[in-house]
């Protein structure tokens, strides 16, 4: 979810507080809906755009992840901000929401692991290589290279997992975005995204003047992203998938996937195509949970050998 854009510096005013706690919030989530949507947590993506004409975006990410945990505070009620994954489950436990953060590109540490450690301590827990632009770390691409981020991450897991965290089954929709075969036979874990260019498209590239393949809103449906579950499922096993909204990231949503309260009517369409209740448990929570507790343990065990800097856990 990708609130703290939209949110800014408003959380004391009537004109964000009084929605959000009531129910009437513009955005795909609010305090109501995550609570309908029996949501236990989710990664809360802040960014910032490519860099423009010298402009200072790291200023920019600083801020809307000042804004994130400043709704935390005043929602303390609701949510807790773990530092691990052991921590994340106790919380879990406590019936508060998980609201760990997520950085979009490495463009935004300005080549910098300063700042990498500073979004850290700050509550950063999940980062993408790559976002729109590429950086000092990886390229971004949308055509020419359909998998090129995503490989370099999977040349991570040599050392640590990995999860996709906006990705799903190029197979039944061709998107530059969307990962292949033969990489998903590669990966140890795996999320997927509701946004509608990578679940639902025309089954060729060149749609549209920008070379990407054409949505197909007659396929735009909860349906269909539990067919890519069960697409990814049955090829590499159901404990490699995970669950990656993008809400309020994205123009369109799923018909039946609106918003976070329809996490339920999710559940209940897994259950009908014949995900049995063991493999809707890890796909919904169980996966991404077990892949972030063996990111800890890497970062442990590196620590104990002498092989990294004080302790910085991501999963990317």
């Amino acid at each position: 979810m990708t609130i703290a854009s939209r949110v800014d510096s408003i959380l004391s005013t009537t004109n964000f507080t009084e929605p959000f706690e009531t129910g009437h919030f513009s955005e795909h989530a609010e305090l109501a809906r995550l609570k309908a949507g029996q949501l236990g947590g989710a990664f809360w993506s802040t960014f910032s755009d490519c860099p423009k004409n010298g402009s200072n975006y790291t200023s920019k990410y600083f801020r809307e992840v000042d804004v994130l945990h400043r709704l935390f505070a005043k929602y303390n009620d609701t949510f807790a901000v773990p530092v691990s994954s052991s921590s994340a489950m106790d919380i879990f436990k406590s019936g508060k929401v998980i609201p760990p953060l997520a950085l979009e590109g490495l463009h935004l540490i300005d080549g910098s692991f300063s700042k990498l450690r500073d979004y850290h301590a700050r509550g950063v827990r999940l980062v993408t290589l790559t976002r729109n632009c590429a950086n000092a770390y990886a390229d971004s691409a949308l055509v020419d290279l359909p998998t090129g981020g995503l490989l370099r991450q999977s040349h991570s897991e040599e050392v640590a997992p990995v999860v996709f965290s906006h990705s799903c089954a190029y197979a039944l929709c061709p998107h530059p975005r969307n990962v292949s075969d033969d990489v998903l036979h590669l990966v140890k874990a795996r999320t997927m995204t509701f946004s509608p260019d990578f679940v639902s498209c025309r089954n060729s590239l060149g749609g549209n003047k920008n070379g990407l393949p054409e949505r197909y809103d007659a396929n735009l449906t909860v349906s269909q992203v539990v067919r890519h579950m069960r697409y990814i499922g049955d090829l590499i096993g159901y404990e490699h998938i995970g669950i990656g909204s993008d809400f309020d990231g994205m123009p369109a949503t799923p018909r039946g996937l609106e918003d976070v309260a329809k996490y339920p009517e999710l559940v209940a369409e897994m259950l009908k195509q014949g995900i049995t209740d063991e493999n809707a448990r890890l796909i919904v929570g169980e996966n991404l949970i077990r892949v972030w507790s063996d990111v800890d343990e890497v970062a442990r065990k590196m620590q104990e050998d002498g092989e990294l800097p004080p302790r910085m856990t991501f999963l990317l």
